[in-house]
């Protein structure tokens, strides 16, 4: 009795699944692997190190080295247009294409603080919880840092800490 039940119930993979079965879930991972590289992930456009800066117009800019020399900006909190009792806590990584300008920066805290609580004071609570506000904030601050700090290019600015409570 027991010797029927284990021809009925089949337990295990047949032999069909395996051969038939695995073949084809790696055919599948092939193309899937084929698409996203081929047409869901732009290929980037070097041109003698330049990177493509504007699709429309293929325009070319040299490229500038990121991630290489940061400055990082103490916790700061900031207190919001309409806050009240509420509280933004932001740390910033400053993106510069020097070592020397770190160190200008470093000089010019004081400064660097000033600007990034300037400009989010101005910021209303809501605004800033809304999806993209980080973006319009970075364009905030690239401003003020070209106008305020002449000598010193920011080249990119990254959020560490970004916390409203």
């Amino acid at each position: 009795m027991a010797d029927k039940e284990k021809k009925e119930g089949g337990g295990g993979l047949s032999p069909k699944v395996i051969l038939i079965g695995l073949p084809l879930y790696i055919v599948q991972l092939v193309a899937v692997y084929f698409v996203v590289v081929n047409f869901i992930v732009k290929p980037q456009n070097p041109e003698d190190g330049k990177e493509l800066v504007n699709q429309d117009n293929l325009e070319f800019q040299d490229s500038v080295v990121t991630g290489k020399f940061i400055y990082k900006t103490e916790d700061l909190i900031v207190n919001p247009a309409d806050g009240g009792m509420r509280l933004l806590l932001i740390s910033l990584g400053l993106d510069v294409p020097k070592e020397e300008m770190v160190t200008a920066l470093q000089e010019k805290t004081p400064i660097v603080n000033d600007i990034i609580i300037s400009t989010l004071r101005k910021w209303k609570l809501k605004d800033l919880l809304r999806i993209g506000a980080r973006d319009k904030i970075r364009k905030q601050l690239m401003d003020q840092f070209k106008i305020q700090l002449g000598d010193v290019k920011v080249t990119k600015i990254y959020f560490n800490k970004f916390i409203v409570q």
